[in-house]
């Protein structure tokens, strides 16, 4: 497959507006966005992993810990963390 074919047919439709879901998803097919994520907060000890939520902010989901609340970035870990947009 050449690459604007690819562009074309994998990731310009993950570009319209309502699939940054679906984006998202690509990022952690592809290894740029960790599938899962362990709280920092020493009082977790990390038991559980973080739950993928949807956030008004400008990467619209952010990690979230079940125990004690603590968001983290969805781009922690990742080589999109020194990224800012």
């Amino acid at each position: 497959v050449k690459l604007t074919d690819y562009f074309q047919m994998t990731i310009k439709p993950l570009l319209e507006e309502g699939k940054d879901g679906e984006l998202i998803d690509w990022l952690k097919d592809i290894g740029l966005l960790q599938r899962a994520q362990k709280c920092v907060n020493p009082d977790c000890l990390g038991l559980k992993p973080m739950d993928w939520k949807r956030a008004r902010i400008v990467d619209k989901f952010h990690w979230s810990c079940p125990m004690c609340k603590k968001k983290a970035s969805i781009r922690t870990n990742s080589p999109l963390a020194d990224f800012h947009c």
